[in-house]
Protein backbone atom coordinates (compact mmCIF):
# COMPACT_ATOMS: atom_id res chain seq x y z
CA UNK A 1 0.00 0.00 0.00
CA UNK A 2 3.11 2.54 0.85
CA UNK A 3 4.15 1.72 -2.69
CA UNK A 4 0.64 2.19 -3.99
CA UNK A 5 0.53 5.57 -2.28
CA UNK A 6 4.25 6.40 -4.07
CA UNK A 7 3.65 5.94 -7.20
CA UNK A 8 0.25 7.76 -7.38
CA UNK A 9 2.25 11.09 -5.93
CA UNK A 10 5.19 10.65 -8.10
CA UNK A 11 2.67 10.25 -11.13
CA UNK A 12 0.65 13.42 -9.58
CA UNK A 13 3.91 15.54 -9.41
CA UNK A 14 4.54 14.85 -13.14
CA UNK A 15 1.11 15.49 -13.98
CA UNK A 16 1.32 18.80 -12.17
CA UNK A 17 5.01 19.96 -13.55
CA UNK A 18 3.54 18.35 -17.36
CA UNK A 19 0.48 20.60 -17.14
CA UNK A 20 1.80 23.81 -15.50
CA UNK A 21 5.34 23.73 -16.84
CA UNK A 22 5.17 22.04 -20.00
CA UNK A 23 2.30 23.45 -21.11
CA UNK A 24 0.93 20.41 -22.22
CA UNK A 25 -2.78 19.35 -22.58
CA UNK A 26 -4.73 16.60 -20.71
CA UNK A 27 -4.86 14.73 -23.61
CA UNK A 28 -0.99 14.65 -24.07
CA UNK A 29 0.03 13.70 -20.43
CA UNK A 30 -2.73 11.02 -20.86
CA UNK A 31 -0.80 9.64 -23.39
CA UNK A 32 2.54 10.71 -22.01
CA UNK A 33 1.73 9.00 -18.31
CA UNK A 34 -0.02 5.94 -19.59
CA UNK A 35 -3.26 6.87 -18.10
CA UNK A 36 -7.01 8.27 -18.74
CA UNK A 37 -8.12 11.81 -19.07
CA UNK A 38 -10.01 11.21 -16.14
CA UNK A 39 -6.85 10.28 -13.99
CA UNK A 40 -5.23 12.83 -15.07
CA UNK A 41 -7.38 15.56 -13.70
CA UNK A 42 -7.47 13.56 -10.09
CA UNK A 43 -3.58 13.52 -10.40
CA UNK A 44 -3.34 17.06 -10.76
CA UNK A 45 -6.37 17.73 -8.32
CA UNK A 46 -3.95 15.47 -5.45
CA UNK A 47 -0.99 17.63 -6.71
CA UNK A 48 -2.18 20.58 -5.60
CA UNK A 49 -4.09 18.86 -2.45
CA UNK A 50 -1.19 17.80 -0.97
CA UNK A 51 0.60 21.82 -1.74
CA UNK A 52 3.48 20.24 -4.38
CA UNK A 53 1.27 23.44 -7.31
CA UNK A 54 1.64 26.80 -5.77
CA UNK A 55 4.02 29.65 -7.62
CA UNK A 56 6.07 26.46 -8.74
CA UNK A 57 6.17 22.92 -8.80
CA UNK A 58 8.21 22.19 -4.84
CA UNK A 59 8.90 18.32 -5.16
CA UNK A 60 12.33 16.84 -6.10
CA UNK A 61 11.01 15.09 -8.99
CA UNK A 62 10.75 18.63 -10.77
CA UNK A 63 14.64 18.44 -12.43
CA UNK A 64 13.81 14.94 -12.87
CA UNK A 65 10.77 15.43 -15.06
CA UNK A 66 12.99 18.22 -17.26
CA UNK A 67 15.51 15.77 -17.41
CA UNK A 68 12.90 13.31 -18.95
CA UNK A 69 11.58 15.98 -21.07
CA UNK A 70 14.67 17.14 -22.75
CA UNK A 71 15.79 13.03 -23.12
CA UNK A 72 12.69 13.16 -25.16
CA UNK A 73 13.00 15.80 -27.26
CA UNK A 74 16.93 14.85 -27.92
CA UNK A 75 16.36 11.10 -28.65
CA UNK A 76 12.80 11.49 -30.69
CA UNK A 77 11.03 9.59 -27.43
CA UNK A 78 7.07 9.45 -26.58
CA UNK A 79 8.17 8.89 -23.14
CA UNK A 80 10.55 9.05 -20.58
CA UNK A 81 10.71 7.53 -16.82
CA UNK A 82 13.62 8.10 -15.07
CA UNK A 83 14.67 6.52 -11.51
CA UNK A 84 16.89 7.63 -9.33
CA UNK A 85 20.87 6.05 -9.30
CA UNK A 86 21.51 4.34 -6.52
CA UNK A 87 25.52 2.88 -7.56
CA UNK A 88 26.84 4.58 -4.83
CA UNK A 89 24.35 2.65 -2.33
CA UNK A 90 25.33 -0.22 -0.35
CA UNK A 91 23.36 -2.53 -3.25
CA UNK A 92 26.14 -1.24 -5.75
CA UNK A 93 24.53 -1.61 -9.10
CA UNK A 94 21.91 -3.97 -8.09
CA UNK A 95 20.33 -1.21 -6.22
CA UNK A 96 19.54 0.72 -9.64
CA UNK A 97 18.42 -2.38 -10.90
CA UNK A 98 16.33 -2.74 -8.62
CA UNK A 99 14.24 0.52 -8.62
CA UNK A 100 14.62 0.36 -13.01
CA UNK A 101 12.34 -2.99 -12.04
CA UNK A 102 10.19 -0.94 -9.79
CA UNK A 103 9.64 2.27 -12.61
CA UNK A 104 9.01 -0.93 -15.63
CA UNK A 105 6.57 -2.64 -13.24
CA UNK A 106 4.49 0.16 -12.47
CA UNK A 107 4.65 1.63 -16.31
CA UNK A 108 3.69 -1.91 -17.61
CA UNK A 109 0.72 -2.00 -14.71
CA UNK A 110 -0.67 1.04 -16.01
CA UNK A 111 -0.52 0.23 -19.65
CA UNK A 112 -2.35 -3.22 -18.98
CA UNK A 113 -4.83 -1.37 -17.47
CA UNK A 114 -5.58 0.83 -19.97
CA UNK A 115 -5.35 -2.36 -22.91
CA UNK A 116 -6.71 -5.16 -20.58
CA UNK A 117 -6.51 -6.97 -23.73
CA UNK A 118 -3.03 -6.62 -25.23
CA UNK A 119 -0.48 -8.96 -26.35
CA UNK A 120 2.43 -7.75 -24.71
CA UNK A 121 6.07 -9.41 -26.28
CA UNK A 122 8.77 -9.05 -24.15
CA UNK A 123 12.49 -10.41 -24.33
CA UNK A 124 14.77 -11.36 -20.85
CA UNK A 125 17.54 -10.20 -18.42
CA UNK A 126 18.15 -9.26 -15.04
CA UNK A 127 16.41 -5.93 -15.58
CA UNK A 128 13.25 -7.03 -17.23
CA UNK A 129 13.39 -10.09 -14.43
CA UNK A 130 13.38 -7.49 -11.85
CA UNK A 131 10.59 -5.36 -13.31
CA UNK A 132 8.21 -8.94 -13.80
CA UNK A 133 9.64 -9.90 -9.93
CA UNK A 134 8.11 -6.45 -9.08
CA UNK A 135 4.89 -6.43 -10.91
CA UNK A 136 1.94 -6.63 -8.16
CA UNK A 137 -0.25 -9.65 -8.31
CA UNK A 138 -3.52 -8.85 -9.95
CA UNK A 139 -5.58 -10.95 -12.07
CA UNK A 140 -5.21 -10.27 -16.06
CA UNK A 141 -6.58 -12.71 -17.51
CA UNK A 142 -7.37 -11.40 -20.93
CA UNK A 143 -3.81 -10.30 -21.66
CA UNK A 144 -1.04 -12.12 -23.13
CA UNK A 145 2.37 -12.01 -22.80
CA UNK A 146 5.40 -13.10 -26.05
CA UNK A 147 8.50 -13.99 -25.73
CA UNK A 148 10.44 -12.75 -28.64
CA UNK A 149 13.61 -14.10 -27.96
CA UNK A 150 14.88 -17.58 -28.06
CA UNK A 151 15.70 -19.04 -24.46
CA UNK A 152 18.50 -18.10 -22.65
CA UNK A 153 20.10 -21.42 -21.91
CA UNK A 154 20.01 -24.68 -24.60
CA UNK A 155 19.63 -26.75 -21.43
CA UNK A 156 16.34 -28.01 -19.59
CA UNK A 157 17.48 -26.35 -16.66
CA UNK A 158 14.74 -23.62 -15.42
CA UNK A 159 16.14 -20.39 -17.04
CA UNK A 160 16.65 -17.96 -14.01
CA UNK A 161 15.52 -14.90 -16.17
CA UNK A 162 11.71 -16.61 -17.53
CA UNK A 163 10.25 -13.05 -17.85
CA UNK A 164 7.31 -14.82 -19.41
CA UNK A 165 6.67 -17.46 -16.34
CA UNK A 166 6.86 -14.78 -13.88
CA UNK A 167 4.45 -12.39 -15.63
CA UNK A 168 2.08 -15.46 -16.32
CA UNK A 169 1.93 -16.12 -12.38
CA UNK A 170 1.55 -12.55 -11.49
CA UNK A 171 -1.44 -12.28 -13.81
CA UNK A 172 -2.68 -15.86 -15.15
CA UNK A 173 -2.41 -14.17 -18.34
CA UNK A 174 -1.40 -16.57 -21.46
CA UNK A 175 2.22 -17.01 -21.94
CA UNK A 176 3.79 -17.94 -25.00
CA UNK A 177 7.49 -18.93 -25.10
CA UNK A 178 9.78 -18.99 -28.22
CA UNK A 179 10.84 -22.85 -28.28
CA UNK A 180 14.23 -22.26 -30.04
CA UNK A 181 17.61 -21.22 -27.84
CA UNK A 182 18.74 -17.88 -27.88
CA UNK A 183 21.63 -18.64 -30.06
CA UNK A 184 22.06 -21.14 -32.91
CA UNK A 185 25.25 -23.16 -33.50
CA UNK A 186 25.76 -22.39 -37.00
CA UNK A 187 23.76 -20.00 -39.45
CA UNK A 188 22.24 -23.30 -41.30
CA UNK A 189 21.10 -23.93 -37.90
CA UNK A 190 19.54 -20.70 -37.43
CA UNK A 191 17.48 -21.04 -40.66
CA UNK A 192 16.09 -24.93 -40.12
CA UNK A 193 14.86 -23.84 -36.39
CA UNK A 194 13.20 -20.60 -37.31
CA UNK A 195 11.26 -21.94 -39.95
CA UNK A 196 9.76 -24.78 -38.13
CA UNK A 197 6.28 -24.43 -37.78
CA UNK A 198 5.81 -23.94 -33.27
CA UNK A 199 8.21 -21.07 -34.63
CA UNK A 200 6.69 -19.46 -36.67
CA UNK A 201 3.19 -19.52 -35.13
CA UNK A 202 5.33 -17.68 -31.96
CA UNK A 203 7.01 -14.95 -33.94
CA UNK A 204 3.05 -14.67 -35.80
CA UNK A 205 1.78 -14.01 -32.34
CA UNK A 206 5.18 -11.59 -31.43
CA UNK A 207 4.94 -9.62 -34.64
CA UNK A 208 1.11 -8.51 -34.08
CA UNK A 209 2.65 -7.91 -30.68
CA UNK A 210 0.78 -4.49 -29.01
CA UNK A 211 3.83 -3.21 -26.77
CA UNK A 212 7.34 -4.73 -26.92
CA UNK A 213 9.46 -4.62 -23.40
CA UNK A 214 13.06 -4.86 -24.19
CA UNK A 215 16.46 -4.42 -22.26
CA UNK A 216 19.43 -2.92 -23.84
CA UNK A 217 22.55 -5.47 -23.15
CA UNK A 218 26.49 -4.34 -22.86
CA UNK A 219 29.47 -5.67 -24.61
CA UNK A 220 32.14 -6.39 -21.67
CA UNK A 221 33.11 -9.96 -20.15
CA UNK A 222 31.83 -9.37 -17.16
CA UNK A 223 28.14 -8.34 -18.33
CA UNK A 224 25.47 -10.99 -16.81
CA UNK A 225 23.71 -11.87 -20.07
CA UNK A 226 26.88 -13.31 -20.94
CA UNK A 227 27.05 -15.83 -18.10
CA UNK A 228 25.40 -18.87 -19.38
CA UNK A 229 27.80 -19.77 -21.52
CA UNK A 230 25.64 -18.30 -24.47
CA UNK A 231 28.60 -16.42 -26.01
CA UNK A 232 32.59 -17.02 -25.56
CA UNK A 233 34.93 -14.74 -24.31
CA UNK A 234 36.60 -14.77 -27.75
CA UNK A 235 33.46 -13.92 -29.46
CA UNK A 236 32.50 -11.13 -26.86
CA UNK A 237 36.67 -9.49 -28.25
CA UNK A 238 35.51 -10.34 -31.92
CA UNK A 239 32.33 -8.12 -31.25
CA UNK A 240 34.15 -5.24 -29.32
CA UNK A 241 36.92 -5.11 -31.84
CA UNK A 242 34.16 -4.77 -34.60
CA UNK A 243 32.61 -1.66 -33.02
CA UNK A 244 29.97 -3.43 -30.99
CA UNK A 245 29.13 -1.13 -27.95
CA UNK A 246 25.48 -2.71 -27.02
CA UNK A 247 22.84 -5.55 -27.59
CA UNK A 248 19.58 -5.23 -28.92
CA UNK A 249 16.92 -8.36 -29.29
CA UNK A 250 19.84 -9.96 -28.63
CA UNK A 251 22.00 -8.30 -31.57
CA UNK A 252 25.14 -6.41 -31.61
CA UNK A 253 25.05 -3.01 -32.79
CA UNK A 254 28.14 0.34 -32.47
CA UNK A 255 27.58 3.48 -31.02
CA UNK A 256 26.32 4.68 -34.14
CA UNK A 257 23.18 2.43 -33.80
CA UNK A 258 24.04 0.18 -36.45
CA UNK A 259 24.68 -3.39 -36.06
CA UNK A 260 27.87 -5.27 -36.39
CA UNK A 261 29.47 -7.19 -39.28
CA UNK A 262 29.60 -9.98 -37.34
CA UNK A 263 28.48 -14.11 -37.46
CA UNK A 264 26.99 -13.98 -34.16
CA UNK A 265 24.57 -11.60 -34.95
CA UNK A 266 23.28 -13.84 -37.64
CA UNK A 267 22.88 -16.97 -35.10
CA UNK A 268 20.81 -15.03 -32.35
CA UNK A 269 17.16 -16.47 -32.87
CA UNK A 270 13.84 -13.86 -32.08
CA UNK A 271 12.44 -11.45 -34.18
CA UNK A 272 14.11 -8.81 -36.27
CA UNK A 273 14.50 -5.52 -35.39
CA UNK A 274 12.71 -3.92 -38.39
CA UNK A 275 9.80 -5.82 -36.66
CA UNK A 276 9.79 -3.33 -34.08
CA UNK A 277 10.42 -0.20 -35.99
CA UNK A 278 7.43 1.92 -35.58
CA UNK A 279 5.88 0.12 -32.62
CA UNK A 280 5.45 0.77 -29.31
CA UNK A 281 8.79 -0.63 -27.76
CA UNK A 282 9.70 0.11 -23.91
CA UNK A 283 13.41 -0.02 -23.28
CA UNK A 284 14.22 -0.38 -19.64
CA UNK A 285 18.21 -0.23 -19.15
CA UNK A 286 20.57 1.84 -16.68
CA UNK A 287 23.59 2.31 -14.99
CA UNK A 288 26.81 4.32 -16.06
CA UNK A 289 28.23 1.18 -17.25
CA UNK A 290 25.72 1.00 -20.43
CA UNK A 291 25.97 4.40 -21.33
CA UNK A 292 27.45 4.10 -24.66
CA UNK A 293 25.16 0.74 -24.97
CA UNK A 294 22.29 2.91 -24.86
CA UNK A 295 22.90 5.94 -26.36
CA UNK A 296 23.78 3.38 -29.22
CA UNK A 297 20.39 2.08 -28.75
CA UNK A 298 18.66 4.89 -28.67
CA UNK A 299 20.57 6.09 -32.29
CA UNK A 300 18.39 3.24 -33.68
CA UNK A 301 15.32 5.27 -33.92
CA UNK A 302 12.89 2.26 -32.51
CA UNK A 303 12.71 2.90 -28.90
CA UNK A 304 9.72 5.35 -28.09
CA UNK A 305 9.54 4.99 -24.05
CA UNK A 306 12.73 4.76 -22.17
CA UNK A 307 13.16 3.93 -18.35
CA UNK A 308 16.65 5.14 -16.97
CA UNK A 309 18.04 6.38 -14.17
CA UNK A 310 18.91 9.89 -13.42
CA UNK A 311 22.62 9.95 -13.78
CA UNK A 312 22.72 7.90 -16.93
CA UNK A 313 20.15 9.89 -18.49
CA UNK A 314 22.61 13.58 -16.79
CA UNK A 315 25.35 12.11 -19.33
CA UNK A 316 22.79 11.08 -22.52
CA UNK A 317 21.44 14.53 -22.32
CA UNK A 318 24.50 16.49 -22.04
CA UNK A 319 26.45 15.25 -24.87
Amino acid sequence: MVQAREAETDLAVRAAWLSYVGGYTQEQIAQRLGVSRVKVHRLSTLAQDLGFVKVSIEHELVSTVALENQLIERYGLTNCILVPTMEDSAAGPSGTVAALGTAGAQFLSRYLDREPTSTVGTGWGRTLSAAADSLLRRPRPNNRFVSILGSLTRHAAANPYDVIHQLTSKTGAEGFLMPVPFVADTIADHDVLMGQKSVQKIVNLADRADLYVVGIGGCQHEDSAFGPGQITRSEIDALRAAGAVGDLLGRFFDRDGNFVDCEYNDRVLGLKLETLRGRHVAAIAGGTGKLEAIRGALAMGVISTLISDEVTAGHLAGE
